[in-house]
């Protein structure tokens, strides 16, 4: 049985997430095909 109820999504992160400098580059690395494909080739 399925219930068709309202799901309430809350999250508990700050207004800014911290990022160090090498998490930056290692998702840049993962998601380049993807990042160049919405933002245009890399200069």
């Amino acid at each position: 049985m399925c219930s068709e109820e309202a799901i309430t999504v809350t999250d508990d992160w700050p207004e800014v997430v911290p990022i160090t400098e090498t998490e930056l580059r290692v998702m840049e690395g993962h998601l380049a095909e993807v990042l160049d494909a919405i933002f245009g080739p890399r200069a």
